[in-house]
């Protein structure tokens, strides 16, 4: 018998709850909650069973989405998921019929290395819901049919790996912000959305439409575009021309908004871009907000640039998401609270220092933001010094040797030296001598 949605998002805050249990109970309780759900959506087509063909591969469930079967794979282990959980259930999925999807469901967050996992020279068919994402899925009013389409619908559009819960919920909280508007103003509001993407040639006209609406109209449609570019970043339309009317318009309604206003828009931009500074086409809009950002109070800017920091630090040396995130900071980052700039330049050193080849984005911004302040980076750079020097010397080493590690040290330091305010050579010579001393 079918549990109820209520009941079975009972048992599994129960499940939450518990601090003392075996993990493979657990794990074997989460899986039966999870197809519960499905069940309970009408989804479910088969809980866990062994292939006929091979009585070792099990298969924790599967679903049908449109027409098309997809099998289920739940894990809840908590932290240091390996990779092969996912390569093994990649290989059950190619194994079967053509057409044949995968949903990988994982109760703790994975990690981006462990996303990108999924396409490394394959062709993606198996989906992903993970951390937050499950917590959603167990919520009363969460619309598991709806996510599901627009999931499949979002990878199929683009080269995204992953398509979070909370942009899909917060894609209808736009949608009712905008509904819930004065009659009036929300068709305005609508009539020139429509307006905009209708034609091509309104190109040419936008600066018109955005000119006919009044204060309040302006900004509830510079909101609504902004909620655009991020729930529906990858629509089939998303790179052409309804897009880029889109955001002319979006820059004329920006030109006519009073200046508090503008920065009121500048926040909610930020408040989407800053969850993961990932969304291509929120990016292209930064050339919009980037030169209000400055605006923004104390403390909103202290949220995003939390947010930022935490994203460069956990970026573990992954170049894909260094460059996105360089994309991202540059145009703000003469507008970055002190604090903020002074940790990125540190990291920004390292950048310069290291194995990364110039004319990428993110050591193209290094260096430009270090040239502009040089010597900030000093105390970081003179601190590496210390340890490399430290980590070289020996109590039975000689002159010579020292001359040796000199030479060395020189050499892997010698990137830095357009940056920094001290003599670098001449540091390195007096270090070693203090520490050889």
């Amino acid at each position: 018998m079918t549990r109820s949605k209520p009941e079975i998002i009972k048992q599994y805050g129960k499940l939450q709850r518990v601090s003392k249990v075996d993990p493979q109970a657990r794990g074997r309780a989460f899986e039966d909650l999870v197809l519960d759900i499905f069940e309970e959506a009408r989804l479910l087509v088969k809980r866990s069973y062994y292939t006929s063909d091979n009585k070792s591969e099990q298969i924790d469930g599967a679903i049908k989405l449109d027409g098309t079967v997809c099998l289920l794979e739940v894990k809840w282990v908590e932290s240091g998921l390996a990779a092969s959980e996912l390569f093994s259930f990649i290989g059950k999925v190619e194994n079967k019929f053509t057409g044949t999807l995968g949903l990988f469901l994982s109760k703790e967050p994975l990690s981006e290395n462990f996303l990108n996992a999924l396409r490394r020279g394959r062709r993606q068919s198996v989906m992903v819901m993970h951390g937050e994402d499950i917590d959603n899925l167990f919520s009363i009013d969460f619309k598991l049919k709806e996510y599901l389409a627009k999931l499949k619908e979002e990878l199929s559009f683009d080269n995204i790996l992953h398509y979070p819960t909370k942009e899909f919920l917060q894609g209808i909280q736009d949608r009712q912000k905008v509904d819930s508007t004065p009659a009036s103003q929300a068709q305005e509001v609508t009539k020139a959305y429509r307006e905009a993407i209708a034609d091509e040639r309104k190109e040419n006209i936008l600066d018109e439409i955005a000119a006919r609406l009044d204060e309040n109209e302006r900004v509830e449609l510079g909101k609504e575009i902004i909620g655009k570019f991020y729930s529906l970043s990858t629509e089939t339309y998303a790179s052409d021309w309804k897009a880029r009317n889109l955001k002319v318009l979006l820059q004329e309604i920006f030109k006519l908004l009073k200046s508090s206003e503008q920065t009121s828009l500048t926040s909610e931009y930020y408040d989407h871009y800053s969850e993961g500074f990932k969304h291509r086409m929120l990016e292209s809009l930064q050339d919009i907000f980037a030169p209000s950002y400055s605006k923004l109070d104390e403390s909103k800017r202290k949220t995003i640039e939390k947010r930022l920091l935490s994203q460069w630090e956990n970026a573990a040396s992954d170049y894909d998401v260094e460059n996105r995130l360089a994309s991202a900071t540059e145009p703000i980052f003469d507008h970055l609270l002190g604090k903020t700039q002074r940790k990125l330049l540190n990291l920004f050193a390292d950048f310069v220092l290291s194995d990364r080849y110039s004319g990428y984005p993110q050591v193209e911004l290094a260096k430009s933001a270090l040239r502009q302040n040089v010597g900030t980076a000093d105390d970081y750079v003179k601190a590496k010094i210390n340890k490399e020097a430290a980590s070289w010397l020996s109590d039975d080493w000689g002159a010579e040797d020292v001359e040796k590690v000199e030479r060395w040290l020189s050499k892997d330091f010698r990137k830095i030296a357009p940056f920094v305010s001290f003599p670098l050579e001449t540091y390195i010579h007096e270090e070693l001598q203090r520490q050889f001393g």
